[in-house]
């Protein structure tokens, strides 16, 4: 992962500006979007298909990026700890600047 877009999706799960999801990259239910941690880098990058209606893929997957963004291994490890160990976005990006590596 290039340090740049891994500096961006910190600083995202830091901003307060998205709410947290789980389960699917971009969801809206009810009017209100929500986003799971690698959501809120897909937003931030600007990779989504589309609006969705209700959940939001990119190239047809509601759950992954493409691992020329970030490798598999990391997608799952973030993925687990938002949907399944409940960490919030604050805690996701203390776990993605110690533990996702960089490219310089």
């Amino acid at each position: 992962m290039k340090r740049e877009i891994r500096d961006k999706w910190v600083a995202a799960l830091r901003s307060g500006r998205y709410k947290q999801a789980v389960n699917y990259l971009r969801v809206t239910r009810r009017g209100s979007t929500c986003h799971c941690a690698l959501g809120v880098l897909a937003e931030e990058l600007g990779l989504f298909d589309g609006p969705g209606e209700r959940e939001a893929t990119i190239n047809g997957s509601p759950n992954f990026l493409p691992e020329s963004i970030i490798p598999e291994p990391s997608q799952r490890a973030v993925s687990l700890l938002n949907d399944y160990c409940a960490m919030t976005f604050p805690e996701l990006a203390n776990f993605i600047e110690s533990q996702i590596p960089c490219e310089e």
